[in-house]
């Protein structure tokens, strides 16, 4: 519907592509605007430099690491996603794949040296990976508290630490989705009428 995002003032692109996700985070994360209007995921990796990142290729000597920006090539536009955990397996949040909260967790094969495909398909193989040209600041948030006792249908007030980054805003989720229960945008979480165990994330 050509909508774009814009925060602050800049143009993060259309929403809700898998380009928009990672523009916006590198530009509420680190500050920068790796944006180039009018290229897709697939043209990503060719003008790294142009966006003041760095490249690595699949099979190389240089792991990716949290932040980064996992590149494919494949399918009609490419896909692109950001490394938020590389322990004990590579993990990515993403958005326009699945389109629901899975996006925020999938995880990748890694054998220490390659990068698996996105969801296991052979259409989008990964290129490689980006990062910011210099030191790129390690970004970590804490939920407190780590876990909880919570009764069905009571509530519990999570918070966060954020280091490594202004921008102390967290988006709050439920990895079960629905089912698990609900969470406020200020970290409220009301059990659902099913016990179980539940990850808010």
């Amino acid at each position: 519907k050509n909508d774009y995002n814009i925060i602050k003032g800049t143009n993060t692109g259309m929403k809700w592509q898998c380009v928009e996700f990672v523009n916006r985070y590198y530009l509420q994360i680190y500050s920068n605007n790796i944006r180039i209007a009018g290229t897709h995921a697939n043209q990503y990796f060719a003008t790294a430099n142009d966006r003041g990142l760095v490249s690595y290729l699949n099979d190389g000597s240089v792991p990716p690491q949290v932040g980064d920006i996992v590149v494919s090539e494949g399918g009609g536009y490419g896909h692109v996603a950001i490394v938020r955990d590389v322990t004990p397996t590579y993990v990515v949040a993403q958005q326009n794949w699945s389109n629901n909260v899975g996006d925020l967790n999938m995880p990748l094969t890694w054998d220490g040296k390659h990068l698996g495909a996105f969801g296991g398909s052979s259409t989008y193989i990964v290129k490689g990976w980006l990062r910011l040209a210099g030191p790129t600041p390690i970004v970590s948030v804490s939920i407190n508290p780590p876990s909880a006792t919570v009764f069905v249908g009571g509530t519990q007030q999570f918070t966060t630490t954020v280091t490594g980054s202004a921008n102390q805003s967290v988006i709050w989720n439920v990895q079960e989705g629905a089912s698990g229960g609900i969470i406020t945008n200020g970290g409220l979480y009301t059990a659902p009428n099913t016990p179980g165990p539940y990850h808010v994330v």
